[in-house]
């Protein structure tokens, strides 16, 4: 008896909840980093959120990423994804040697401000760092002159 193999994409929505705040949870399994990781021939395994962008909205570009606009990295939802470039990644914040800035809200109000002023969130992060750089300056420069 021929067993009927179960095609990709059903085999993708059976690993995945929908929650109420529309992530598209990723239950299966999940790399060292904490994302989703799916099967897809011959024992090869992609990233959950790219195969997921790849098969309902796109092609990713050579060099791109994908970004979870929800900050969720176990969500696979296609709606909170979107392609950016390595540079305007706005995890690079939380890169190897980097301590990530600001209270917890912090991302939130980064991207309410790029969205306001109808910049990328790249350009909005570094606004921010030459912003935290200035006041941080100023208060070197109030320290000294109390001193005197």
């Amino acid at each position: 008896m021929a067993t009927t193999a179960i095609a990709p994409l059903d085999r993708f929505l059976t690993k995945v909840i929908k929650v109420p705040s529309g992530c598209w949870e990723w239950t299966a399994a999940k790399n060292n980093s904490g994302y989703g990781v799916f099967g897809v021939a011959h024992h090869r395994v992609i990233n959950a959120h790219r195969w997921a962008y790849e098969n309902f909205v796109g092609k990713i570009p050579s060099a791109h990423e994908i970004h979870h606009l929800c900050e969720n990295k176990t969500c696979v939802n296609p709606e909170h994804l979107t392609v950016v470039r390595p540079d305007e990644h706005p995890n690079r914040a939380f890169r190897p040697g980097r301590k990530p800035k600001g209270a917890p809200g912090w991302v939130i109000r980064v991207k309410r401000i790029a969205k306001e002023h109808g910049l990328s969130l790249a350009e909005a992060l570094d606004i921010r760092d030459a912003d935290m750089r200035r006041r941080r300056e100023q208060r070197r420069l109030d320290k000294s002159n109390m001193l005197r």
